[in-house]
C-alpha cells in the first residue's frame, strides 16, 4: 500500500510498506480521506538528529475517515464508515500514524459517521471537535474581550465559536492577512496583523490599558506564547492549545503569577475519552446545527501527499485545510 514518509525536514517521499496485520480487538480501516493538522508540521519540519531519519512509514499524519473493512466488534461492524483515531495513543502498540491507504483503529477509538456522509466534510468534525473541547472548557465569555492569537484552523475555529458564544469583542492574531480576512467572516471584530502591529498595545488600547479577560493561544509559536503575559487581563482566563515544534518553552512564570491568571491547558487526546467531543462534532453537523465545510479549501489526491504538505507548511495559496484522497 502507499503511505507517507518523512526522510528529513521538509523531506517527504511516497513509500510502499505492507497492508497493517489486524490483531483481535482492533479494526482494519481502508481510508477514503486524509488530512493535515498543524501539529503535523512538527514532524514534517523540524530538524531531528540526523540518525532518527527516516522517521516511521505513515506519519505525520492523524486525521482519517474510511470504511471498517475488517472487525470482530459487533458496535462497529464491517462497512461501518468512521473518523479513526490512532491506535497508538496510550501505548497500546500498532501503527503510530495514519497516512496510509489502510490504517488500524480500535472500537473505542472510532467515531460511526451518519449514512451518506460526506467524507470530505466530516473529515473535519475532528479538528473541530478538538475545539470544542476547549471552548467547554472556557469561563462565561458573553459581553469580555477575547484574544485568539493564530487564525489557522484552529484559530479561525475559536473565533467563530467564541462569536457564538457571545463574546464582546473578539481580538484575531496572526501574520497572514488572507487569515484575517476570514477571521472577520466569521465573527472577530479586529484582527491584527503582528507583522505590522504590536498585538499588546492593541488589545491595551482596546482594553483602556486592563487586557483581555480571555486569551486563547492556538498557534504553538514562541513569539505567541510569549504575548501571553502582556495581552491577559488580571484575574483572566489563558487557554492554552497550540502545541510549540520545541518540547520546552521558557514561560515569565513570576509575570504570570503576578497577572494571578486562571491557565486552562487542553489535549482532548489525553483524556480518557478522547472521541467524545469528536462525537458531539458530529452530531452538531448531522443535525445541521454546525457547518465544517467552510474549512475545506483543497483537495488533493493522495498520490501528491509531498506537495499537500508543502502546501500546508508554506501557506500556499491561501490554504486553511487540504484533504487527500486516499483511493488516488
Amino acid at each position: 500500500m502507499k503511505a507517507i514518509q518523512v526522510f528529513g525536514p521538509r523531506h517527504m517521499r511516497m513509500v510502499d510498506v505492507p497492508e497493517p496485520q489486524r490483531e483481535s480487538g482492533q479494526l482494519l480501516i481502508r481510508s477514503e480521506v486524509l488530512s493535515i493538522c498543524g501539529s503535523d508540521m512538527r514532524s514534517f519540519r523540524y530538524a531531528f538528529p540526523e540518525e532518527q531519519y527516516p522517521l516511521a512509514p505513515c506519519m505525520p499524519c492523524h486525521e482519517c475517515v474510511g470504511i471498517v473493512e475488517e472487525s470482530d466488534s459487533a458496535e462497529v461492524p464491517a462497512g461501518t464508515r468512521v473518523i479513526a483515531l490512532n491506535i497508538g495513543r496510550g501505548g497500546r502498540g500498532g501503527n503510530y500514524g495514519m497516512g496510509a491507504q489502510w490504517v488500524l483503529s480500535a472500537p473505542d477509538l472510532v467515531i460511526p459517521l451518519p449514512e451518506g456522509a460526506d467524507p470530505s466534510t466530516y473529515i473535519m468534525c475532528q479538528p473541530v471537535g478538538t475545539v470544542l473541547y476547549a471552548a467547554k472548557r472556557l469561563p462565561n465569555i458573553i459581553g469580555q474581550t477575547v484574544v485568539v492569537l493564530g487564525q489557522g484552523v484552529i484559530g479561525l475555529t475559536f473565533t467563530r465559536l467564541a462569536a457564538q458564544m457571545g463574546a464582546g469583542r473578539i481580538v484575531a492574531v496572526d501574520h497572514h492577512d488572507y487569515r484575517l480576512a476570514k477571521s472577520r467572516q466569521l465573527g472577530a471584530t479586529h484582527t491584527v496583523n503582528s507583522y505590522n502591529e504590536d498585538p499588546i498595545e492593541v488589545v491595551r488600547e482596546l482594553t483602556g490599558g486592563e487586557g483581555a479577560d480571555v486569551v486563547i493561544e492556538a498557534a504553538g509559536q514562541i513569539e505567541t506564547v510569549e504575548m501571553i503575559k502582556g495581552l491577559v487581563k488580571m484575574f483572566g482566563t489563558i487557554a492554552l492549545f497550540g502545541l510549540p515544534e520545541e518540547p520546552k518553552v521558557e514561560l515569565d512564570y513570576v509575570g504570570l503569577m503576578r497577572r494571578q491568571a486562571i491557565i486552562i491547558p487542553n489535549v482532548s487526546a489525553s483524556t480518557n475519552d478522547p472521541t467524545g467531543c469528536i462525537k458531539e462534532t458530529v452530531e452538531l453537523v448531522n443535525s445541521g446545527q454546525l457547518d465544517v465545510s467552510w474549512l475545506v479549501t483543497h483537495r488533493l489526491p493522495f498520490s501528491e501527499a509531498p506537495k499537500a504538505y508543502e502546501m500546508y507548511e508554506g501557506y500556499q495559496d491561501e490554504i486553511i485545510k487540504v484533504v487527500m484522497d486516499a483511493s488516488a
